[in-house]
């Protein structure tokens, strides 16, 4: 599905969907003017911004990184090919939906962040966009498609391959995305086991669907909290969060070789990553928890 069909078909569901919920709640509802605001603004994105801004990308990045990823993700243990050997054939359809859903389900966390007296809209909003400003200019600096598009043009070879295609793998903005809901995922536990499940679904669903490597979801980790951090005022965390980024990024691109040829290297780092991420996630919850009620 191009950008641009999904665009129209999320836009025109979620709008039917929100005037039934007006229609419905009328006098009870949130203020619902608000995420109709979001709902244009993420098919603004899909249909016109992102579009144009891989077509800029695919000009400026001929070269792509994907066999030196899928390397890293074979030196680290697991593959796609791997994965998809031991998946059951009836599981890519709820992994591909749960892939497919990232917008429909930021429009609901959206809504509930409006609904609930704990909600923090604002700055959920603001996370998101300072995250997605930023993709853009990190998907330059490792550029890639994934092993849907590439696989089949690999070469034994760990140098860039020519080939025209949106670069936009690494970081995994739709891993990215869903870690960043289960940031603010607010106080309830349900709501939190919930999001973690569905971060479950969509880190499947892009490894899976043939858009993303494994490694891809390392760098968007620091930049989720990067984003958490600085949407808070906390710029020094913020820019430790985004040096970790850039770090991925870097070490890829330049020793990546290294890397491959360096398993328990690879490996170490990628514990650490997961590690820190597990305990910054602790730390925004219980900031979350002993900060004001209602702030955004």
């Amino acid at each position: 599905m191009t950008f641009v069909t999904q665009a129209a078909v999320y836009g025109i569901s979620c709008s039917l969907l929100l005037f039934a919920w007006s229609v419905t709640h009328r006098g009870r509802g949130p203020d619902l003017g608000r995420v109709l605001y979001l709902i244009l603004g993420i098919t603004l994105v899909y249909g016109t911004v992102l579009p144009a801004v891989m077509e800029v990308e695919r000009r400026l990045v001929p070269y792509k990184y994907d066999e030196l990823l899928y390397s890293l993700d074979k030196a680290m243990g697991v593959t796609v090919i791997d994965l998809s050997r031991v998946t059951p054939y009836w599981a890519y359809v709820p992994f591909a939906i749960t892939y497919k859903s990232l917008a429909w389900m930021m429009t609901v966390v959206a809504l509930v962040h409006v609904a609930r007296p704990w909600g923090r809209y604002r700055t959920l909003v603001h996370a998101f966009i300072a995250a997605y400003v930023a993709a853009p200019v990190l998907y330059l600096l490792a550029p890639a498609c994934g092993p849907g598009y590439t696989l089949a043009h690999y070469r034994q070879s760990l140098d860039p391959m020519v080939f025209s295609g949106d670069p936009n793998a690494i970081p995994s903005m739709h891993f990215g995305s869903a870690l960043l809901l289960l940031v603010f995922a607010g106080p309830s536990v349900r709501w939190r086991i919930g999001l973690a499940v569905y971060l479950i679904g969509i880190a499947g669903g892009t490894v899976l669907t043939g858009e993303h490597y494994f490694i891809d979801w390392l760098p968007s980790i620091p930049l989720v909290f990067a984003a958490a951090r600085l949407v808070n005022r906390d710029y020094p965390r913020a820019a430790a969060y985004f040096a970790g980024v850039l770090g991925w990024l870097l070490a890829i691109r330049f020793a990546g070789p290294w890397l491959v040829a360096h398993p328990n290297a690879l490996r170490g780092l990628a514990i650490i990553t997961i590690v820190a991420g597990v305990r910054a996630l602790r730390t925004e919850w219980n900031q979350r928890a002993i900060a004001p009620a209602f702030t955004g």
